[in-house]
């Protein structure tokens, strides 16, 4: 995440212990802890970076697990953590509005987080995987959600999806999901 032409390293792109408010989908204010740093943000800025004193083994740029065009997710590192969470921003503080056609194919992920700010999952999206938990808290039209965007040979989270809504599902890659309200 850069910051007036700098950058924070940190071990994975996963915030935690976040508490901030977001305003027009993008963080006004709080703190987050990213990889033994505690983050401050005033005003979508970052306006303090403190070391919480947590040991940071390996160190890789906050968001090279992803690839953005805009706010297109195009590509997903397969080096990268298999529960995957698009809670993540680009290089301009937006969160993803879109994840494009193939962008998480044969990545071997088994969770993903897609947040309220995704409007558009390209096809085949995440074919190829081993999701056995998908976390949908957008709700996006026919249209522009793909039928095969999990599996080829079925449709049973897109049924799902369209019968139940956002939400948690459980299930397997290639057979029937199921609902679960948090």
């Amino acid at each position: 995440y850069a910051t007036h032409g700098g950058s924070i390293k940190t071990k994975g792109t996963q915030p935690t212990d976040v508490d901030v408010v977001l305003v027009n989908g993008k963080i006004d204010h709080g703190t987050m802890v990213m990889g033994g740093y505690t983050l401050t943000i005033v005003n979508g800025i970052i306006t303090e970076v403190a070391a919480t004193g947590e040991v940071v083994e390996e160190e890789e740029e906050i968001g090279s697990c992803f690839t953005f065009v805009g706010t297109v997710i195009t590509d997903y590192n397969i080096n990268c953590t298999k529960v995957v969470d698009l809670y993540v921003m680009n290089d301009m503080g937006d969160y993803p509005t879109e994840i494009a056609a193939q962008a998480f194919r044969n990545k071997g992920i088994t969770s993903i987080k897609i947040p309220q700010s995704v409007k558009k999952i390209g096809t085949e999206a995440f074919l190829g995987n081993s999701l056995t938990n998908i976390e949908i808290w957008t709700l996006i039209s026919q249209a522009d959600f793909k039928v095969d965007m999990f599996s080829t040979t079925n449709r049973l989270f897109y049924d799902a999806y369209y019968t139940d809504g956002a939400g948690v599902y459980l299930g397997t890659q290639d057979g029937a999901w199921t609902y679960h309200n948090n």
